[in-house]
C-alpha cells in the first residue's frame, strides 16, 4: 500500500486534494482511501465538546470547527506530549493494517492511502517522519494561493497565514521536508474553478508521482510522435 501524507495550513484544501485525487484515481482504475488522524482525536474528545461547546466534532461546520480548534488542538498535544508525538500515529497505524488485510483479501493491487493532515515535526519520529520513513510514503505540503493587483498593476502572491502558533512552528519544518510541494489558488469552493485549476495540479501529481510507469509511457509515445 502506498502511503501519502498531506500536509499544509488548515484550509489549505487537503480534504478537496485527496478527494479529487481519488476521483481521478478511480478512473484509472486505482483504488484510494482516506484516513486523518485528527479522526481518533474527534472520537475521544467527543463527550466533552458536546457537553461544553453542544458540537459533535465528527460532524461539524467550518464555523463550528473554528468553535472548538483550541480544545481539539490542547487535548491532542497533551496526547503527543506523552508518547513524544506517536499517539495518533499509532492509532493510525492499526487503520491502516485493517486496511491493508482488506486489500488482500479483496485482491486489491497497489492500493493508495492518503492522511490528510500532516502537521507536526517536533520528534524525531513524529508525523513527517511516520510517513517518509516508517512507511517509505510520500510526503505532500499544499499552500494556497491568494492573487493581488498592486497598484502599480503588478501581481503579487500572497498565502494563507497560519491561524496558530504550532502551525507558524511546525508548517514551515514540514514543507522543507516534503517530497512534494504543490501551490495552488483559492477556488472558494466554485466547481468551475476548481475543474479549471485545480483537477489540472491533481492530473499531474498522479501522473507523477503515483502511476509513474503509466506517465513514462505517455512521454515516450509524445516523443515518437
Amino acid at each position: 500500500m502506498k502511503i501519502i501524507g498531506l500536509s499544509g495550513l488548515a484550509g489549505a484544501g487537503k480534504d478537496l486534494f485527496c478527494d479529487l485525487c481519488s476521483e481521478e484515481l478511480k478512473k484509472r482504475s486505482h483504488i484510494a482511501c482516506c484516513i486523518a488522524l485528527a479522526t481518533e482525536l474527534k472520537k475521544e474528545c467527543h463527550p466533552a465538546i458536546k457537553t461544553m461547546f453542544n458540537v459533535d466534532p465528527t460532524s461539524c461546520s467550518r464555523e463550528e470547527k473554528d468553535k472548538i480548534r483550541d480544545y481539539l488542538v490542547f487535548f491532542g498535544l497533551f496526547r503527543r506530549k506523552e508518547t513524544k508525538g506517536q499517539y495518533w500515529t499509532n492509532k493510525a497505524n492499526n487503520k491502516i493494517k485493517s486496511l491493508k488485510r482488506n486489500c488482500i483479501i479483496n485482491n486489491v493491487i497497489n492500493p493508495i492511502c492518503f492522511v490528510t493532515d500532516i502537521r507536526y515535526d517536533e520528534y524525531p519520529s513524529d508525523e513527517a517522519d511516520w510517513i517518509q520513513n516508517h512507511h517509505k510514503g510520500l510526503l505532500v505540503h499544499l499552500r494556497k494561493r491568494r492573487i493581488t493587483i498592486s497598484e502599480s498593476g503588478k501581481r503579487k502572491d500572497l498565502y494563507e497565514e497560519a491561524i496558530n502558533e504550532h502551525e507558524r512552528e511546525n508548517d514551515p519544518k514540514i514543507r522543507r521536508k516534503a517530497d512534494v510541494c504543490i501551490e495552488w489558488p483559492n477556488c472558494r469552493n466554485d466547481e468551475k474553478l476548481i475543474k479549471k485549476y485545480l483537477k489540472p495540479v491533481v492530473m499531474k501529481f498522479i501522473d507523477q508521482h503515483i502511476t509513474q510507469k503509466e506517465y513514462a509511457k505517455k512521454k515516450m509515445e509524445h516523443r515518437k510522435g
